[in-house]
């Protein structure tokens, strides 16, 4: 479904309001998980 760019941003930006405390734990997580999966590979 099309999603206009302007109501985008306004969710992204309540999604950064809401999320925003636990936006640095997530890239924690995203990059443990990725460095798992490359070790996996390898």
């Amino acid at each position: 479904m099309a999603v206009p760019k302007k109501r985008l941003s306004k969710t992204k930006k309540k999604f950064v309001k809401l999320f925003g405390k636990k936006k640095l734990i997530n890239k924690l997580i995203k990059l443990y998980l990725l460095q798992n999966q490359c070790l996996k590979l390898y």
